[in-house]
């Protein structure tokens, strides 16, 4: 029974343990059960936060310029997210989950504010490690900028930048350089003078030096007489003895590129200085414009303030130079002297910064050599003086300057003195300053502007005032350029406009040949061009205009294609990143290709704009519209197509005569200067020798005008008439017959005066000089007269009538509304021996505006006086014995050696009458004697209706008559069989001279 117990005991004992287990391992099953759920889910949410951080950083990495979110409420702060809780189980059973040691539990900081609740993103890093969103959004933004942004919109910058620039030379240089360009056939209609062939007696005496007491018009007579002037004392000796001392400093230191070129120049050095680049060069020109006289003396030889720097430079010539062969600055076919309104005149100061002996190699002058067009070389080897010559002791004086009119001949002399190893001038050169749209004149041609490229564009007041501002660096290159200068400043000739002007008129350094030799050696050092992107170089006329075209367009092209390759491989590679980085979400990477457009849109945009602001105040300003206009550099005088009214066709201010070629000893009364720009070249033609000789014979008597003209005086007529009579017979006789001539104000000719109209000529100059008041208003109409015929308004209705309105009011201003009556025994103004048919049936020419005369349909008030031509009777038995030969008198002979026709003049009569043999004097200086009567000619002027013969095209002679003579001596003639010979030079034609 104990073992049955026992043994029962035993089995429960046994099945308790067994249900133990049972209970045990159910527990542990269930613990498993347990430990695998919380494991699958540690899984589980460490998946999801992997792929949410995956998310967060391409989120970051592609969208960084997307805005930090505002933090949630403070609310919500103390809540658990599900995902901040998988670290632990539920049950507290089960033994927590270890925590992955790389890996933080996230937290969301929040913080309260007003704004919308926005949930911050967790960060992916350590934040004690990591910087903030912030600062590394920040730190891509600069960077993407610097790689990306910042090339793309300084490829498209440049692009811009020859953008305009080709717009700029297409639109406003090209313009320019067409109007500007001036052929033989454009300046036969723009002649204010005529060319004037000068000899030794018109190589003026007298020429000496100013001393402080000369006042202006002292100093500018002597300038308009001989073509220079002394200004005394123009810096201290102590600015003198430092530019010396730099100029020798700086000889050594020029290099041969940087010297230019010159006649003659062994043993003689130039090149350019900049006004800054020491305070000797500074010093010295301010002392210069602050001088007393010359600041007022270059404003009235000018005509304008401020005028523009045309060449600062030093000239040195050392022991052993040779003689400069004579020369003039500026050549004939382009200055001044013959086209006042189409050039404009320069004048070079030249200061010796030491003593100058003749030995020294002292510059010598030519005066009165400015009003020559032809060359005068052999005549003035022997006219010459030095200029300290014009100083008592023979000594050129250091800081005395000398004003020089660029037309003058000159040129300086060997040195020979080797005490004095070297001798240095400093040369200052200025001009009109530009006036575009108002004054249509250009640089003067012939001559090389020796001033370094950055100095362009400054005038005198850069010179005495700012030379700390606008003339050193940067601020001169901005200048120079056309960029810039300061806003109380005027600009002066740029290097861009001068170098169009000279370019298109093939002048010294830019002609075409000149081309790429400038290109290779100036320009390849400044803006290197490679040379597939330059334009073609040529030789043709035009081929600086072509170069700088094709070089543009190319460059412009070039850019362009760049411009498109790179931005659609940048928008292309931007498409392509948006869709890889996010690919489950075409929303946020539309987002992505969006911002990248906009930032293209905005640094793109913001250059276009500036450009296109930029170009449109350049065509908006006076600059760009007066060239759009195109009243830059339109051509002085008008053409047919500027008419628009037909009353031009029969103005009656247009002269009527015959054409001719002058004369020095004509008296001429021009038509075409008379504008407050041109200065002293208003007064241009009272220093013509015949014209001097008019005026003193006209100021003698202009005292007593206002008595004989006197309403109160019963013999008035009779009294007026003797007194002009007087005048023209004294003219006659000083001039040795020379004519009164006038200008057709619209073709440029002169034409010869009858007497009728040679006498209120001579009455109207008397009633001018009889008052200073009369004087002044008379000069005051003649502007305004100038400006309607050559000015903005020209070609109008309102310009004719008002140019009537004002010859009318100037009548009865100067009160010679009452006609003279015409005499024959003392004016010797009878054009021809008869008198001229119409004018048109010698035309041949179609001369703008005078080939058909129409009938004037205003009604001229009856005060009004109109000129009217009178038949010239025959010639008087007193007027027979003045045609006869006597000493004097201007005659054509046959010299006997070269069996050739000369121009000579009568020195001496031997014998009488009929037997009577002459020592005749010819222009070239040579001297006959003995000549007799059969071996002479009367002179006749080249004039219309002169008989003459010409050689034609099959080599035959034919006889024709003139019927048309220019400015430029050249004729046009009608043969006798009908043909006509036009521009004829007068070379080639034979006038038939009358015999005794």
């Amino acid at each position: 029974m104990n073992s049955t117990l026992g043994q029962s005991q035993l089995a429960s004992s046994d099945q308790q343990n067994e249900e133990r287990f049972k209970a045990m391992d159910a527990k542990t099953k269930q613990s498993s059960e347990e430990e695998k759920n919380g494991v699958d889910s540690l899984v589980s949410s460490l998946a999801d936060k992997k792929r949410k951080d995956l998310d967060l950083l391409c989120q970051y990495l592609t969208e960084p310029h997307k805005q930090q979110q505002p933090p949630e409420d403070q609310a919500l702060q103390n809540q658990k997210t599900a995902s901040s809780s998988f670290f632990f189980t539920k049950k507290k059973s089960a033994p927590p989950a270890p925590k992955p040691f790389f890996l933080e539990q996230p937290t969301v900081q929040e913080i309260k504010t007003p704004v919308k609740k926005k949930k911050k993103s967790p960060s992916l890093l350590n934040e004690q490690d990591a910087p903030s969103e912030g600062s590394s959004s920040a730190s891509w933004t600069f960077v993407r900028c610097l790689v990306l942004d910042l090339p793309l919109m300084l490829l498209f910058v440049s692009l811009a930048v020859v953008y305009g620039m080709r717009t700029a030379w297409t639109q406003y240089y090209m313009p320019i350089m067409e109007r500007a360009r001036r052929t033989d056939a454009h300046l036969l209609e723009e002649y204010t003078y005529y060319e004037r062939g000068c000899l030794a007696e018109d190589v003026t005496k007298g020429f000496t030096h100013s001393t402080g007491n000369t006042t202006t018009e002292q100093s500018l007579d002597t300038l308009l007489q001989h073509g220079a002037t002394t200004v005394p004392k123009l810096l201290r000796p102590q600015t003198i003895a430092r530019l010396r001392k730099y100029l020798r400093y700086k000889n050594k230191m020029i290099t041969d590129e940087e010297a230019f070129p010159m006649s003659q120049g062994h043993q003689r050095l130039s090149y350019g200085i900049e006004a800054t680049e020491d305070f000797a060069i500074s010093d010295a020109l301010a002392e210069i414009t602050s001088h007393k006289l010359l600041p007022d003396l270059l404003e009235q030889v000018l005509g304008v303030p401020d005028p523009a720097l045309t060449e600062i430079t030093a000239i040195t010539s050392y022991y052993g130079a040779e003689d400069q062969v004579i020369h003039s600055d500026t050549k004939s076919d382009g200055y001044a002297g013959q086209f006042a309104r189409t050039y404009a005149h320069t004048y070079s100061l030249f200061i010796p910064v030491q003593a100058i002996t003749e030995r020294m190699g002292v510059t010598q002058l030519c005066p009165g050599t400015h009003y020559c067009t032809n060359s005068m070389e052999e005549v003035c080897l022997r006219e010459m003086i030095g200029v300290n010559q014009a100083f008592k002791d023979n000594v050129w004086k250091a800081g005395d300057g000398v004003l020089l009119n660029q037309q003058v001949w000159h040129g300086g002399s060997k040195h020979t003195d080797p005490r004095n190893n070297e001798r240095i001038l400093f040369i200052v050169s200025f001009t009109a300053r530009p006036q575009l749209g108002k004054d249509h004149r250009q640089l003067a041609r012939g001559t090389y502007f020796h001033m370094k490229w950055l100095m362009w564009g400054h005038t005198w007041s850069d010179i005495a005032t700012d030379e700390a501002m606008s003339m050193s660096w940067p601020f001169n290159i901005l200048r120079s350029l056309a960029l810039w200068k300061p806003s109380n400043k005027k600009w002066g000739y740029d290097l861009l406009l001068s170098a169009a002007l000279r370019a298109t008129n093939g002048q010294n350094g830019m002609e075409a040949e000149d081309l790429q030799t400038f290109i290779q050696l100036k320009m390849d050092g400044l803006f290197h061009v490679p040379k597939w992107l330059q334009g073609d170089f040529s030789e043709k006329p035009n081929a600086w205009k072509t170069y700088v075209q094709e070089t543009l367009d190319r460059l412009f092209m070039f850019l362009q294609a760049v411009n498109a390759v790179v931005l659609t491989v940048y928008l292309m590679l931007a498409v392509i990143v948006s869709l890889v980085s996010r690919p489950r979400s075409a929303k946020h990477g539309m987002s992505r290709l969006g911002a990248v457009l906009v930032r293209l849109i905005v640094t793109h945009g913001l250059v276009a704009f500036i450009t296109w602001s930029v170009l449109t105040k350049v065509e908006t300003s006076p600059w760009g519209s007066n060239i759009k206009k195109g009243l830059t550099f339109r051509r002085p005088f008008p053409t047919d197509d500027e008419f628009t009214s037909q009353r031009f066709e029969a103005d009656p201010t247009v002269p009527e005569g015959p054409t001719t070629f002058p004369d020095r000893m004509d008296v001429l009364f021009g038509t075409r200067y008379d504008s407050p720009y041109l200065g002293s070249y208003n007064r241009w033609l009272d220093y013509h020798p015949g014209n001097q000789i008019f005026q003193a014979a006209v100021a003698s008597r202009a005292a007593a005008y206002p008595i004989f003209n006197s309403n109160d005086n019963n013999h008035q007529p009779v009294l007026l008439q003797k007194l002009v009579d007087d005048a023209l017979a004294e003219v006659s006789k000083n001039t040795n017959g020379g004519r009164i001539l006038q200008q057709d104000h619209l073709s440029g000719d002169w034409v010869v005066l009858g007497n009728r109209d040679a006498m209120e000529m001579v009455r109207t100059v008397m009633a001018t000089e009889s008052s200073v008041m009369r004087k002044a208003l008379n000069q005051q109409i003649s502007y305004l007269v100038a400006d309607y015929r050559f000015g903005y308004h020209r070609g109008t209705a309102l310009a004719m009538e008002s140019i009537l309105y004002l010859q009318q009011f100037r009548q009865r201003l100067l009160a010679t509304t009452q006609p003279l009556h015409a005499t024959t025994s003392s004016t010797g103004y009878t054009p021809l021996d008869q008198e001229k048919p119409a004018r048109e049936a010698w035309t041949v020419r179609p001369r703008p505006f005078v080939t058909e005369r129409l009938t004037m349909t205003t009604t001229v008030p009856a005060f009004v006086w109109s000129p009217s031509r009178v038949p010239v009777p025959s010639a008087s038995k007193s007027q027979k014995e003045e045609a006869e030969p006597r000493v004097g008198t201007k005659v054509m002979a046959f010299h006997s050696i070269s069996n050739t026709w000369y121009k000579g003049t009568i020195a001496d009569v031997i014998g009488s009458n009929g037997g009577s043999q002459f020592d005749i004097l010819y222009e070239d200086g040579e001297y006959e004697e003995n000549v007799s009567i059969r071996r002479l000619r009367k002179m006749v002027r080249l004039q219309e209706g002169v008989r003459v013969s010409a050689v034609m095209e099959d080599d035959d002679v034919y006889q024709g008559t003139v019927s048309m003579v220019y400015p430029s001596g050249n004729v046009d003639v009608m043969f006798d069989d009908g043909e006509v010979l036009q521009e004829v030079s007068p070379e080639e034609v034979d006038i038939k001279y009358p015999p005794f």
